[in-house]
């Protein structure tokens, strides 16, 4: 992969330009070494995250735009109130969104920082974790 000389986007993230998504990629570092460096020095602009622990590429949004505000909007545009919302995630991205619901699941083989986003834990991704949440969900609510 060819190197890229890094050029100054901050003009690029007025709302008026419609940018939704950057992505930055690095073969320096891995992801969470790469996120630690660039958090602090694009916070003003946007939120960092990465979803992948194999590759260091980091997701870029405007600063409140993540899959918390997302799912926020979607379950109070039907009535639904955080604590009746199960989430389900296993990486960076997910932390808001696991806070944030009445029930954030982090999946058991997840990224340390999805762990610490909750208090509870699904069974691993590869242990179909979230189809045994559900089913024990939906167990209760019958028994």
């Amino acid at each position: 992969m060819k190197a890229i000389e890094p050029q100054l986007l901050a003009d690029s993230l007025r709302a008026e330009c419609g940018v939704l998504k950057l992505l930055a990629k690095t073969l320096d570092s891995n992801a969470d070494e790469f996120l630690a460096k660039v958090r602090p020095a694009a916070a003003q602009w946007v939120d960092a995250t990465h979803s992948a622990p194999d590759i260091a590429l980091l997701e870029m949004s405007k600063v409140g735009v993540n899959k918390a505000a997302t799912l926020s909007e979607f379950a109070a545009s039907r009535g639904i109130p955080a604590e009746a919302v199960v989430a389900f995630g296993d990486m960076p991205n997910d932390v808001e969104m696991l806070a944030w619901a009445g029930r954030g699941y982090a999946m058991a083989s997840g990224h340390e920082s999805a762990l610490a986003a909750t208090d509870l834990v699904a069974p691993g991704i590869d242990d179909d974790g979230v189809a045994q949440v559900i089913e024990q969900l939906l167990a209760q609510q019958q028994g």
